[in-house]
């Protein structure tokens, strides 16, 4: 009894009816229903594409740039990862209830904004900017500060509010419409102009979404609505229900110059630049190795299950035994997981 009323303090009352039903019609076991409620819960505050997930996947021993750090944002990603050199600026605490952590925090003037992230004396692995734009004076020339100092490799996070949200319903506390807040300058930010920009500054887009509606998220917030509107309130799901933020996560480019790699050539089952474990290995040298996030090599249509060891100027990777064993010539790539972009090394034969 008490998990099913812990699990109706967590959903709406619409939501909890229609799981019970579930539960008694088609009997399902509470304890499987708990663990499905769990996971659905999970993908509701935490989309596939939202700020948290984005974090996973940068350089948590590097530094990192929050442009418009407020509510305990310092506080947040350096309790997750401590490693993290986390540098904030804004126009003001805006609340900054938690301890804060950050190893530079920057407060400045809303017309001296953009001139001073410009004027940061380091450049950054990671830069986010969570609805932040729609309140800076100038706009562009916050987006141009924030990817000069991303440095090449490096990740970007941006979110703000869809050109569509001028038109949601409103007041609601907690902003539904764009004009709900008034500290929102004009008009929301433009996405095309903002994606053309990201890519005349040699920005490749890994995912970019003018108005994000996840699927557990919308489904939560569609059942939320009737009390969302009621209440005049955004409660959890009704930004993804409307489709209220904009989501884009980008990469820096950078120049990729082979100096070298090998080896080039084996016989047929003849293990080559042998490894304590037995196995044979490749060795790539590049130039801006800080480029590749996570990575594969391919040799031909054949994948190293395992990824690719990236190191300062240096990547590595086990020789598949099929290769090994399979005279012929292979094609070899260096595969980026996160976009599928290839990069090709050159020709790997095995002789007969």
């Amino acid at each position: 009894m008490a998990n099913m009323v812990n699990i109706l303090l967590a959903t709406n009352v619409v939501t909890f009816i229609c799981l019970l039903f579930l539960v008694l019609y088609y009997k399902i076991p509470l304890k499987l229903y708990l663990r499905i409620n769990k996971f659905v819960m999970k993908y509701v505050r935490e989309p596939k594409y939202c700020i948290s997930n984005f974090l996973r996947i940068i350089n948590h021993n590097g530094r990192l740039l929050d442009v418009g750090c407020g509510n305990n944002s310092p506080y947040n990603i350096k309790m997750s990862y401590p490693n993290i050199v986390y540098t904030g600026v804004d126009v003001g605490d805006y609340n900054q209830t938690a301890p804060n952590l950050a190893d530079n925090y920057i407060v400045v003037k809303p017309e001296e904004f953009a001139e001073a992230i410009a004027n940061l004396p380091e450049f950054y692995d990671t830069v986010i900017s969570s609805h932040n734009l729609e309140h800076c004076n100038d706009r562009e020339k916050t987006l141009d500060a924030m990817i000069n100092k991303l440095k090449p490799g490096g990740y970007l996070y941006l979110s703000f509010p869809t050109e569509e949200s001028i038109n949601f319903p409103g007041p609601r506390k907690g902003c539904l419409n764009y004009y709900d807040d008034s500290s929102h300058n004009g008009t929301p930010p433009n996405y095309n102009k903002i994606i053309s920009t990201l890519k005349v500054n040699k920005m490749r887009i890994l995912f970019a979404k003018r108005s994000y509606k996840p699927f557990f998220a919308y489904l939560y917030g569609f059942f939320q609505e009737a009390r969302s509107k009621k209440d005049q309130e955004v409660k959890i799901g009704t930004w993804a229900y409307w489709g209220f933020e904009t989501i884009i996560w980008a990469k820096k480019e950078c120049p990729i110059q082979l100096e070298g790699w090998g080896p080039p050539e084996t016989t047929r089952g003849k293990e080559v630049n042998v490894q304590p474990n037995g196995r044979s290995a490749l060795w790539i040298k590049v130039n801006n190795s800080c480029s590749f996030g996570q990575v594969y090599i391919e040799f031909g249509s054949v994948r190293v299950r395992s990824e690719a060891v990236v190191a300062p100027g240096l990547l590595t990777a086990l020789i598949p035994s099929k290769v090994i064993d399979t005279p012929g010539k292979y094609i070899v790539s260096i595969v980026e997981k996160d976009t599928g972009r290839k990069t090709p090394v050159g020709i790997f034969a095995v002789h007969p």
